[in-house]
């Protein structure tokens, strides 16, 4: 179970404890630069699915034979899809409010807050986060991992007042796979 940003591993406690009375062995954590976990530089989902990937290691490890399912939100949905593209043992996702697109993101709010186009603000924004971590924008794009899902089960879930992200990136998504 991953909670998104500032999310911390206690705010999903209510949800891991309702999992477990299922009968279901649960893990959470929080990714990197978030409160209990390292004050490393958060990349927007890009490097923290090394925390995903050690996670899923580490289950699989403590319960032999496990299967794997994720639920994420925000910016934990993000991670998931992510990483999930990497991580074909992991059987299905739960996706809470995750954004399609991390450059899309970003000009949506900054021209819903300023009344300004944001695409100028997207590309400079690019080049800082390219200088400061060596990754693109780009790379923080769940619509195009999309495709390395299939066919496994994906569940969107996405209330209308989960700004800074609209509802769209959801249906967005969920339109473009083609998965169960």
């Amino acid at each position: 179970v991953r909670p998104g940003v500032p999310g911390q591993r206690e705010a999903v406690l209510v949800i891991c404890g309702a999992l477990r009375r299922k009968v279901f062995t649960v893990g959470t954590y929080s990714y990197r630069g978030m409160p209990s976990s390292d004050r490393r530089r958060g990349t927007l989902g890009i490097d923290e699915v090394n925390e995903l990937q050690a996670g899923v290691a580490f289950a699989r490890k403590r319960v032999k034979g496990a299967r794997i399912g994720l639920i994420g939100y925000s910016m934990g949905a993000v991670v998931s899809l992510l990483g999930g593209a990497g991580e074909p043992s992991i059987e299905a996702f739960v996706l809470d409010s995750p954004f399609s697109d991390l450059r899309l993101l970003l000009a949506e709010n900054v021209a819903r807050v300023t009344h300004l186009p944001g695409a100028p603000f997207v590309s400079v924004t690019g080049l800082l986060f390219r200088l400061l971590s060596g990754h693109r924008l780009a790379d923080s794009s769940p619509i195009a991992m999309l495709g390395a899902l299939e066919p496994r089960p994906l569940f969107f879930i996405h209330g209308g007042a989960a700004a800074p992200t609209a509802v769209h990136h959801s249906r967005r998504l969920y339109d473009h796979s083609r998965g169960p």
